[in-house]
């Protein structure tokens, strides 16, 4: 198993562990972005806005955006750096959970799949839980691929549900 996932399996239940060491970096990364954000507002507030050139008007709401639209990150980051993360699987009650979350049933769950992220280098991997919904869920992103391919092919056969590999 990998350093970061950790399957635990019983008779009905699986329990998934992310380790919390690798979203402490991530959450620092999110706070990095946020304090930016932070700082660009106030240097438009205290310059104002008609002093500003050109290429930095133009720049000033990405500046703004990256980190609103990044904020679901930060808020999971900073959960699990202070709480790792665990997902529930349980066959008894149907369910797939994260804590204390319900996420979905677990008739819910069609596929398991392992997608290889070429753009951010050969050996990224992400372990995608696919939902009847069309929904997905993305469980873990790693450099670890064997790892992550071994875990995600473990849950899939407790889960009786397809894996599938790209």
């Amino acid at each position: 198993m990998s350093k970061r996932l950790t399957l635990i399996k019983e008779d009905q239940t699986a329990v998934l562990r992310k380790d919390k060491t690798t979203f402490i970096v991530e959450f620092v990364i999110m706070s990095l972005m946020a304090g930016i954000l932070i700082f660009s507002v106030v240097m438009v507030m205290l310059k104002g806005w008609k002093d500003f050139d050109p290429l930095l008007k133009f720049l000033f709401p990405f500046v703004i955006l990256v980190p609103f639209f990044m904020r679901p990150r930060i808020l999971r980051a900073y959960r699990a750096a202070f709480a790792g993360e665990e997902l529930f699987f349980d066959k008894t009650r149907n369910e797939f959970r994260r804590g204390t979350e319900r996420l979905a049933a677990l008739s819910d769950i069609v596929k398991i799949r392992v997608e290889f992220l070429l753009s951010e280098g050969p050996d990224n991997a992400s372990f995608v839980i696919y939902l009847r919904d069309g929904k997905k869920w993305t469980v873990d992103d790693s450099v670890d691929t064997s790892a992550i391919i071994s875990c995600a092919h473990e849950l899939a056969n407790f889960l009786n549900v397809s894996f599938e590999s790209n």
